[in-house]
């Protein structure tokens, strides 16, 4: 894909990374379908998206994207775990927050700074859930119910 790099190697942890800095209605569709591809797999998976490279992207996005977690959140059976956002600055903050108001998150979901996040990258494959979840809190990880 031209605007991001869905990264699977460790089936059970997605790495999705933005390569270009705006986001647009491209952009959305594809995200859309890889989504649902992933989706479509049937197996348990962590979603960990690093918005570093993504600038601004318009709030009329928040609905959008509050339209995809409602057509996974749908699913009769969602493989989905676990959301981690990679964020560096305070507008990707608030843009979380307003989507998940809009549509309440589909799993649990933490925001962590990516200055904190550096610090339990090279544990993140080696954890299971729990000891995520405890490395996740111990480096300040924000957590959207």
């Amino acid at each position: 894909m031209d605007w991001s790099n869905f990264d699977n190697q460790h089936l059970s942890i997605i790495n999705l990374s933005f390569k270009k800095k705006y986001f647009d209605d491209n952009y959305l569709k594809e995200f859309k379908e890889k989504w649902l591809e992933i989706e479509s797999k049937a197996q348990p998976y962590h979603l960990i998206i690093n918005t570093q490279n993504l600038g601004y992207i318009s709030f009329r996005y928040c609905y959008e994207l509050a339209k995809i977690n409602n057509v996974i959140k749908n699913r009769k059976k969602i493989y989905l775990k676990k959301i981690i956002y990679i964020i560096n600055n305070s507008y990707m903050d608030s843009f979380l927050e307003l989507l998940y108001n809009i549509s309440k998150p589909i799993v649990l979901t933490y925001v962590i700074q990516q200055s904190d996040y550096l610090k339990i990258k090279p544990n993140m494959n080696k954890v299971h859930d729990k000891e995520l979840e405890k490395l996740l809190d111990e480096n300040k990880a924000k957590i959207i119910y």
